[in-house]
């Protein structure tokens, strides 16, 4: 009586990285370990072990003859560490052979929180919001990117952009773009997230040129007298570069005050003048006597 036995189905899986970053695709490979085992069949499933992933294939079946591979790409947009078992299940000629797993950890993709655009006036120190992530890591560090360094921020990197003074020498408002790219790291490896982008308007500085009167060196004609006038030109100041109007406020000797921007029937003093605009731009103080 002859009998035949079967080899006993073995697989070998593996995979380069048991770590992953969301959506980093990967392959496991599978090779056979079976002497006398020509073509093996191997059935093979995937569970959640923990965390939420995208993208995970449920299972499959394939043969295998010299070597293969499946290919997965997971994305984990979740806060934390997502685990995932793959499990083969090797058979040949209808006889089951020993099962395989293989854990795989895929890190969190790391998002940064939205940052409102911002809008300053030249000279004025801006100081932009810590930014936070959903990633749960050993840490995040974050890089920047400036379309127009010209306005006071560098392109960098850190915990935090750090504040800087607004610079627009121009006649107009000058916008720039921040990219801002949160990495996490966690187990030793880095993970990149999809950069957030907002925008930083600096107004142009308010440019004032007065005219005085001059009553041979004088601003009034005598002393007691009130024929002095003051007469403004102005500039600059604001977000978009149509025309806007300018808002007013004086205050003067003996409770003066006034909202116009031309001065007449003065008396000689201190008047001081604050001035911006109906949309909320740039502040100018100045004093004239």
């Amino acid at each position: 009586v002859e009998v035949e036995v079967n080899p006993l189905a073995r697989i070998e899986a593996s995979l380069s990285d048991n770590i992953l970053c969301s959506g980093t695709p990967f392959s496991i490979s599978l090779l056979p370990q079976s002497w006398g085992a020509s073509s093996i069949q191997v059935r093979w499933s995937a569970a959640q072990l923990s965390g939420q992933v995208s993208g995970l294939s449920e299972g499959g079946l394939l043969t295998l003859e010299m070597d293969a591979s499946i290919s997965q790409t997971l994305v984990n947009r979740g806060p934390s560490p997502a685990r995932v078992r793959y499990t083969f299940y090797p058979s040949f000629n209808g006889c089951d052979g020993i099962a395989e797993s293989l854990e795989v950890l895929v890190l969190p993709e790391p998002q940064v929180s939205p940052q409102d655009d911002l809008i300053s006036c030249s000279g004025e120190w801006i100081s932009v919001p810590e930014f936070t992530s959903n990633f749960r890591g050993d840490s995040v560090r974050y890089s920047w990117v400036v379309s127009d360094s010209s306005l006071g921020l560098r392109s960098g990197s850190g915990d935090r952009i750090p504040d800087f003074q607004a610079i627009n020498s121009g006649t107009g408002s000058k916008r720039a773009l921040i990219a801002v790219t949160p990495s996490g790291y966690s187990q030793g490896i880095a993970c990149t997230g999809l950069p957030h982008t907002f925008s930083l308007t600096i107004r142009s500085p308010l440019v004032i040129e007065e005219e005085l009167s001059n009553y041979a060196g004088h601003g009034v004609t005598c002393a007691g007298a009130a024929d002095g006038k003051i007469k403004l030109h102005l500039s600059g100041g604001f977000v978009s570069d149509t025309v806007v109007n300018y808002l007013y406020s004086w205050i003067g000797p003996e409770g003066f005050v006034s909202s116009a921007s031309k001065l007449e029937g003065l008396k000689a003093g201190v008047y001081r003048l604050s001035i911006t605009t109906e949309i909320g731009a740039c502040v100018l103080e100045k004093t004239i006597t």
